[in-house]
């Protein structure tokens, strides 16, 4: 069995798992829960569909670091200097990482009628690091993309 068909497979496999998730969520019923003396209808599935993002966030990111560290072996083998590109790229998202976790805001959030653990220092930091990351990332596509197109446009001139 080759590798694309056992990745077709998972794919039909992930996404069978989150289709009949949805289809729980939306047609599973509700029960009503009060807070604060106001009633509201919550889906009796909001848990299943948040574990199975849980797990699929947690399979992207074995799947992306192993293929990351099997990609680096080989291409050790082959070509020196395009490993050694790879491993930069790696850094420099793990040091965008670590920097935009360490400036997120660990504060405590004031929110009646909350009784989670989820307010805390640790998960408030790592929300703040997601959104940051995902800020720096959207600003270097950007500009990637407009000095793409510069370059594109200065190399056709030139022909």
């Amino acid at each position: 069995m080759n590798s694309e068909k056992i990745s077709s497979i998972v794919l039909a496999v992930l996404v069978a798992i989150a289709a009949i998730v949805c289809v729980l969520f939306c047609v599973g019923g509700s029960q009503e829960e009060i807070y604060s003396g106001e009633a509201f209808d919550a889906p009796n599935y909001t848990g299943a569909v948040l574990n199975v993002v849980y797990i699929f966030l947690c399979l992207a990111i074995v799947a992306t670091v192993v293929s990351a560290i099997l990609s680096f072996i080989i291409k050790l083998k082959n070509d020196k200097r395009s490993a050694y590109t790879s491993l930069a790229m790696i850094v420099a998202l793990t040091l965008l990482c670590g920097i935009t976790y360490a400036i997120g805001d660990g504060t405590p959030l004031n929110m009646p009628n909350y009784d989670g653990k989820e307010n805390t220092e640790g998960y408030l930091k790592l929300a703040d690091m997601s959104l940051y990351s995902i800020y720096t990332l959207f600003v270097l596509a950007a500009i990637a993309a407009l000095f793409n197109v510069t370059l594109a446009k200065s190399i056709n001139k030139i022909k």
